[in-house]
């Protein structure tokens, strides 16, 4: 920021940054730095929107479908909510990933198995989370991230399961630095981005134990 002219003012910790030059303030708060078009932000931050839209573009991606609160439900006019997410569950194939619906970072990331272990779940994340999402459980064997601006990838990673299961960083994955030899799975990042219509920002690319791959986020 200061090699380009710009002044730096720290608010909220850190968390919000101003960084004004002559006339002009660019406002940043946490990873956002204002490059992407607000739908274009909205979308990338809601799994289900994110599964759609690259699905529409042709692009493999792992499945999200929305979930609501019973509180939610009834607001939408839904008559049996409970059914409806058992339908959810079921046509998951019955082992199931529940999770919120923007970025969870291994948090309230839960596999439910049973419809008795789905119904407990989603009544503890209904309270929390008026919005959350469904996806079949996969065996993820390694995640890869690519961090792009505009054509470009910046930075690029990837991330092995851990004991766990997991490729959580947080939670015992591995961290892999890339090679050079990514270059179809890099090709997926890239694809996905542009369907995204997105400037700034992360695509992750998961591999399953198959070696089926797919964008998660």
């Amino acid at each position: 920021a200061h090699d380009n002219g710009f002044s730096v003012t720290k608010l909220s910790g850190g968390w919000v940054v101003l960084l004004p030059r002559d006339d002009l303030v660019l406002p940043v708060i946490s990873y956002d730095i204002g490059l992407n078009r607000s739908s274009v932000h909205r979308i990338v931050n809601d799994k289900v929107a994110t599964f759609d839209v690259l699905t529409a573009a042709g692009v493999p991606a792992v499945e999200h479908r929305l979930m609501l609160s019973d509180a939610m439900s009834q607001r939408m006019g839904d008559p049996d909510p409970e059914a409806t997410r058992l339908a959810a569950f079921e046509a998951a194939g019955g082992d199931a990933v529940l999770k919120p619906l923007d970025q969870a970072q291994g948090l309230d990331v839960v596999r439910v198995k049973t419809p008795e272990d789905f119904g407990a779940r989603v009544a503890d994340l209904g309270v929390r989370y008026p919005r959350f999402c469904i996806s079949p459980f996969m065996q993820i064997v390694r995640e890869d991230r690519f961090y792009f601006l505009d054509n470009a990838c910046l930075l690029s990673y990837g991330k092995r399961a851990g004991a766990a299961g997991l490729a959580n960083l947080a939670q015992g994955g591995e961290v892999i630095w890339h090679d050079g030899s990514e270059r179809s799975t890099a090709g997926l990042a890239s694809r996905a981005r542009g369907a995204l219509a997105l400037r700034y920002g992360c695509i992750a690319v998961v591999t399953l134990d198959d070696g089926t791959q797919g964008v998660l986020e």
